[in-house]
């Protein structure tokens, strides 16, 4: 996997069904050294086992400036959405997992958005359920509790469906 000198972590998913890894990991651009974004490898295993190298790049996608390069996201996928967690804020991102592009967000409570960003990442899991719905998990390592966001069909609305 492409890595960084900076020492920053790097966030990784990987999706077999797909053969697609999803990566976060801080990118050095003109305008800022160090912007987290979120880029996809596909093919991943197959290219990794012929020629050693992570696969083709369906596409990379900077995350918002709220993603403050230093605290790795953490990342989940469900049915056809990538759900980013914002380490510092707790709010989630909402994009299709095929084309990176952002659907929403999800705001964090407000119980959770106060949390100080020096505690660990906390760990995202995303569930779709069959009515197209989806439920997203959220456990910070730091408290006994699991924050559960319940979201309607986003691409409903988006493609007129």
């Amino acid at each position: 996997m492409p890595g960084s000198s900076t020492g920053l972590s790097v966030e990784a998913l990987y999706d077999p069904a797909r053969d697609t890894l999803y990566q976060v990991a801080p990118v050095e651009t003109e305008s800022s050294p160090q912007r987290l974004t979120v880029t996809t490898f596909e093919g991943w295993s197959k290219t990794r086992e012929a020629e050693g190298t992570p696969g083709s790049s369906r596409w990379s996608v900077p995350l918002p400036e709220s993603f403050q390069a230093g605290a790795t996201p953490s990342l989940a996928l469900a049915g056809p959405l990538l759900f980013v967690l914002n380490p510092v804020t707790r709010g989630i991102l909402v994009a299709e997992a095929d084309t990176g592009v952002p659907l929403g967000q999800i705001a964090p409570t407000t119980s959770l958005s106060s949390a100080s960003g020096t505690t660990p990442c906390p760990a995202l899991r995303a569930h779709r359920r069959r009515d197209g719905s989806y439920l997203v998990l959220i456990q910070d390592p730091t408290s006994p509790r699991v924050l559960v966001h319940h979201l309607d069909d986003p691409q409903k609305s988006v493609a007129g469906k």
